[in-house]
């Protein structure tokens, strides 16, 4: 199963989604493969950096409909996998409820019930090249006990969107462990190294 990404409009403008989505659809089919999450990125300097509710994201934003169109077209393409949006664990209600229903509106005015909606957060210390594995991990079980955590993520999703997009199911997404591309003091061959063994 493969994990794919939807870089935001000004990158991948939206006249290429569907044809990204369906060349990627050919490819996985033609060799028994599977996508099991699409993350839809819409602004940040980097991927990681991506959150829903920074920079003004709300209706009039440039890149609203184009987020609402991108989540709409990845689940009739791949209906299956998760829908992965930048969450980074800001529940901002002034943000996120205006986007979600405008979201239901795009399906048409109810969430699909096989819809799987998630909410992504990043692990930070895997990127960092002067931590070892033990090292990455032991800062992420510290992590666990203060407001940041990483063990209780599902919990928080629930609470903060299950009830906003029933009855699709909210799903708390850890990534971008992998992602180190132009990032200053972070190698490719670290981050592989690390996110192979763990």
């Amino acid at each position: 199963k493969f994990q794919v990404t939807l870089m935001k409009p000004r990158i991948q403008p939206d006249r290429e989604i569907g044809p990204a989505l369906a060349k990627i659809a050919e490819i996985v089919a033609a060799n028994g493969h599977s996508i099991s999450s699409v993350q839809v990125d819409h602004i940040g300097t980097r991927p990681s950096e991506s959150a829903l509710c920074i920079l003004g994201f709300m209706p009039g934003h440039a890149a609203f409909s184009s987020v609402i169109s991108r989540v709409v077209q990845v689940h009739q393409s791949f209906p299956e996998a998760v829908v992965s949006l930048p969450w980074q664990q800001d529940s901002d209600s002034s943000c996120w409820t205006p986007f979600l229903q405008a979201l239901k509106q795009g399906f048409g005015g109810i969430f699909p019930a096989a819809l799987k909606l998630g909410f992504h957060t990043t692990v930070y210390p895997f990127w960092q090249d002067s931590l070892s594995i033990e090292a990455a991990l032991g800062e992420v079980k510290k992590s666990s006990e203060s407001s940041n955590n990483f063990n209780k993520l599902q919990e928080r999703v629930d609470e903060d969107f299950a009830e906003k997009v029933a009855p699709a199911t909210a799903v708390a997404v850890v990534n971008e462990i992998g992602w180190a591309n132009g990032c200053d003091g972070i190698s490719r061959t670290a981050v592989a190294q690390k996110s192979t063994q763990e």
